[in-house]
């Protein structure tokens, strides 16, 4: 599988934790690729974060690269925004419903701050 981010498409490499969590990551960015059943597990899982250990600072300038296809199908990903976390702009394919993380992302993305909760519940009160 090619990174859909990198100009020379290296190989991203099958990163393990355990028997349940495989993910794609690019050697080279620090990109992601994840399938939501194994995101489920990551999120449950306190030590899976490791398998993240792209620069934060990275991501920046490869989240600028929004026209990208999914490494596992080759159709265009749809950019999205978390749901919980309106500050992270992340890929989902439409056909798999993988998602790429950036650099960093993935774990910002598992863990959710005080400050993420408490804007969820003011955007849900707001809406009532």
């Amino acid at each position: 599988m090619e990174c859909p981010k990198c100009p020379l498409h290296p190989e991203m490499e099958v990163k393990t934790h355990g028997r349940k969590i495989a993910i794609n990551r690019c050697p080279d960015c620090g990109g992601i690729f994840a399938l939501p059943d194994v995101l489920e597990k990551i999120k449950e899982e306190w030590f899976a974060d490791w398998m993240d250990y792209g620069k934060h600072h990275k991501s920046k300038a490869f989240n600028a690269l929004k026209n990208i296809n999914c490494p596992a199908c080759s159709v265009p990903m749809a950019s999205i925004k978390d749901e919980k976390q309106k500050h992270l702009e992340l890929e989902r394919c439409p056909q798999c419903d993988g998602i790429f993380f950036d650099a960093g992302e993935m774990t910002d993305w598992k863990y959710e701050t005080w400050q993420d909760t408490v804007k969820g519940l003011i955007a849900k009160f707001k809406r009532s």
